[in-house]
């Protein structure tokens, strides 16, 4: 099974996230700050990482610049933030993709079992 990690402030967002992504046989963790998501990262292990930007202790630049293994990880950066310079600086560190809110459901899964597909690949 797919282990799927969303990380975002908004519990409304989080829980719609994890329904969705259960609905379609991810393994789901949740984490509400970018300390909480690190640990989880850690503990639980992950393959793919829905990553809010603003975040209440740490942003989610910082997050991905403290990821251990990210060369074994999906990320998808999930925000509000859709000026170009802060797609720019996502993707540069290390981000797979970038979707600003508001968002469609149904193009998030879909970028996702994408990013999947791109990882079995690599490997």
């Amino acid at each position: 099974m797919n282990k799927l990690l969303i990380v975002d402030d908004e519990s409304q967002i989080v829980d719609i996230l994890s329904y969705a992504c259960k609905r379609e046989g991810f393994a789901v963790e949740t984490a509400f700050s970018g300390l909480e998501a690190l640990r989880k990262l850690e503990e639980w292990g992950s393959q793919i990482l829905i990553l809010d930007l603003m975040l209440p202790d740490m942003n989610g630049f910082e997050v991905c610049r403290k990821i251990r293994n990210p060369d074994s990880l999906g990320i998808i950066m999930l925000t509000a933030k859709n000026d170009i310079l802060d797609k720019l600086v996502g993707l540069e560190l290390g981000a797979d993709d970038y979707i600003t809110k508001p968002f469609d459901l149904r193009e998030l899964i879909a970028r996702v079992h994408s990013l999947l597909r791109r990882m079995r690949k690599k490997t």
